[in-house]
């Protein structure tokens, strides 16, 4: 088992001692040095101006406060700042698009920008409920509750594994369909969610199919309507309902199932049918891996509007989370080809990610003792913190 990750600079980050000390009262909108932060973003935020400057200042000033206040640094934060007031700017330009496709009279779309930001601040609704979308490594992901809004450091090792790995294979298969029909790249996404981690691979891998699964049908039609959204042809992309890998089992049994008529048994239920042993290239995975006792302490933005299902696992399983990661290593090892049938790009390559938290060493322990995988790794995402795993199977 080994730690890959990045040593953040040094000093990076850090407000200076002169910001600090200044401006105990920063205007969120027109501050000089707000506005020189605007090059950190991905593209330019302009809103349809339905608040006023005092509007606007007022809004931001309300969710720093609320939301960004502890993550500061110091008083005078003002990466934080302008994140704040992002919002408020993001929510303008969404109503602003709903205005005109709807042709909402400009006392509507400000009682909508309005209504919209006290959801975001009284409720603690996350923006991408409010907005209904949230960009993911180049896609437009639809977000609804109770799915699981996407975040930045699964979005680092989606766009990792693209970059260092699956994108010289998937050049080689284009070069080769030039001259004959090339296979495709076939990746499993287990707990897809909203489908982004599928979609994005889907997006940035033409020849790749993805197979996405997961326990929640929300889950299972918002991720279609994800691909379709993002350009995926449907042959490209397909979703189905299933309890971790339920649909691939000899014996179509859940855990909770399991519990009832094997209530010691310690060992993913069912095996793997014959039919889809060795069908794809990759796995992906991003399983409930929150603790239960770390969720009594999560914010409301997520335990009121996010599934508990998809943080923390279902019922039987909430305090049995090795569960999900045993399945994933001795289920996961049999649907993934054998060496000698990969892509010759894909040999070296590991052909499992799972996204972990503090259990991280646990699982890389567990897939170490179990032989099935060799060069098993923690990597650590932008807060330096254990945040997933690769592997290799070994056969």
């Amino acid at each position: 088992m080994q730690l890959v990750g990045t040593r953040a600079e040094d000093g990076e980050g850090c407000a200076s001692e002169k910001g600090a000390a200044e401006a105990t009262e920063v205007d969120f909108t027109c501050d000089d040095k707000l506005s020189k932060l605007k090059k950190l973003y991905r593209r330019p935020h302009e809103g349809g101006k339905f608040l006023s400057p005092s509007e606007r200042h007022l809004f931001s000033r309300m969710i720093y406060e609320k939301f960004y206040n502890d993550r500061a640094q110091d008083a005078a934060d003002l990466a934080m700042m302008y994140q704040a007031s992002l919002e408020v700017h993001w929510v303008e330009e969404w109503v602003a698009r709903r205005a005109r496709e709807e042709r909402w009279s400009k006392d509507e779309a400000r009682r909508k920008v309005k209504r919209s930001l006290l959801e975001r601040v009284d409720l603690h609704k996350p923006l991408s409920y409010i907005i209904g979308s949230q960009p993911f490594f180049g896609c437009d992901i639809h977000c609804e509750v109770p799915l699981l809004c996407p975040r930045p450091e699964t979005e680092m090792w989606t766009h990792w594994l693209v970059y260092n790995h699956l994108a010289r294979a998937e050049r080689s298969i284009a070069a080769a369909s030039a001259a004959a029909a090339a296979p495709s790249i076939r990746i499993l996404d287990v707990c897809c969610g909203t489908g982004c981690i599928g979609v994005a691979l889907a997006k940035h891998l033409p020849s790749a199919a993805v197979t996405a699964l997961d326990i929640l049908p929300e889950a299972v039609r918002v991720s279609r309507e994800n691909a379709a959204r993002n350009g995926i042809a449907p042959e490209r992309f397909s979703a189905f309902e299933s309890d971790m890998f339920s649909c691939f089992l000899e014996e179509q049994v859940s855990a909770q199932q399991g519990q009832c008529t094997n209530p010691g048994e310690d060992r993913p239920i069912g095996a793997v049918k014959d039919t889809y042993v060795g069908t794809y290239d990759v796995i992906v995975s991003n399983p409930p891996y929150v603790l239960p006792q770390q969720y009594v302490d999560l914010p409301r933005t997520i335990t009121h509007w996010e599934s508990k299902t998809a943080l923390v696992g279902d019922d039987y399983r909430e305090s049995r989370q090795y569960l999900y990661f045993k399945e994933l290593c001795v289920h996961g090892a049999k649907l993934l080809k054998p060496r000698f049938q990969r892509n010759a790009l894909l040999r070296d390559a590991p052909n499992i990610a799972i996204e972990v938290g503090l259990q991280a060493h646990m699982v890389a322990e567990l897939m170490d003792k179990s032989k099935l995988w060799r060069d098993v790794e923690i990597h650590l995402d932008y807060a330096q913190q254990e945040r997933w795993i690769t592997a290799s199977s070994a056969h």
